[in-house]
């Protein structure tokens, strides 16, 4: 059986959770939430339907969910030039590609 491995890249392979915490929060003020950035970044790889829910509770106006996502994903958007794969990254994806593994990259 060949081996294989699934990685996300989202906060994985990329840095990504500080630059989803600043659109978070962004996202969230647009609509006059202001959790705690701490809060935030606390719930960041949680897709964005149970961000929303540990965020802004059950009880919300659910009316709002995507447009605050909508919002979240424009501002995260503008990060995407800059953004830098972890130190090692490369490396173990080409390691593990040596060795002949398959490798399937995924993100929500």
């Amino acid at each position: 059986m060949p081996a294989a491995v699934l990685f996300d890249v989202d906060g994985t392979l990329l840095d990504t959770s500080y630059w989803h915490t600043i659109a978070w929060t962004e996202a969230l003020a647009q609509f006059g939430h202001t959790p705690a950035m701490a809060r935030i970044h606390g719930a960041i790889g949680m897709g964005g339907d149970q961000l929303l829910e540990h965020l802004l509770g059950q009880d919300r106006d659910r009316s709002e969910d995507e447009a605050i996502s909508a919002a979240h994903q424009a501002l995260f958007a503008r990060f995407w030039p800059g953004l830098r794969a972890f130190d090692g990254a490369a490396a173990l994806l080409r390691e593990l590609r040596r060795r002949g593994w398959s490798i399937v990259l995924a993100s929500s």
